[in-house]
């Protein structure tokens, strides 16, 4: 219970309002983290780190439901909470740091200076992602570049090109069939 930061009485309290607890926003960033790392994406390097900043954010959404004062996320667990946002919504064109962290409860400027930390910037995993995303579906199914595009976030298939020569050196049907002959 001193993990979570709650006393024995505020513990059982809690338990006894289980319903609202489960629908709670608070839960939102340790479902989305936890399942992240469920699903083979996790956006933690490592189970142990997956867990510390799971149960960070437990302990915050129980102290938030017992009225107790919540401690600041750790910026490993907001660095992990942007970057599960932006997964979730990467097809958005209009997808920006002011989005995400108004999503998180935020300021864009705590998102930027905790990227800044790692040598990063929210801009970067945007578009860092958007091209994962891009290769992984070039890679794995026969969808028209046109709507690969439009599931990353491009709203003209031109700008995804250009885009994602920048990224890998090569056009996406470039890097699609040099893929294919590889696996042959």
């Amino acid at each position: 219970m001193s993990l979570l930061g709650l006393d024995r009485t505020s513990l059982s309290d809690l338990t006894a309002r289980t319903l609202s607890l489960r629908t709670s926003p608070a839960l939102s960033p340790l479902r989305r983290v936890a399942g992240s790392h469920v699903a083979g994406r996790p956006v933690v390097t490592g189970a142990s780190e997956t867990a510390r900043i799971c149960l960070e954010l437990l302990a915050g959404a129980l102290r938030s439901a017992a009225g107790s004062p919540v401690p600041a996320r750790s910026h490993e667990s907001i660095r992990a909470a942007v970057r599960i946002r932006i997964a979730q919504g990467l097809a958005d064109p209009h997808l920006d740091v002011h989005a995400v962290a108004t999503a998180e409860r935020l300021s864009a400027r705590t998102v930027h200076a905790v990227f800044a930390e790692v040598d990063s910037s929210p801009a970067y995993e945007i578009r860092s992602l958007r091209m994962q995303r891009a290769e992984r579906l070039l890679n794995e199914t026969n969808l028209p570049i046109a709507e690969i595009a439009i599931s990353c976030g491009f709203e003209e298939p031109t700008s995804f090109t250009r885009a994602f020569r920048r990224w890998s050196g090569e056009t996406p049907r470039s890097y699609r069939d040099s893929a294919r002959s590889h696996d042959r």
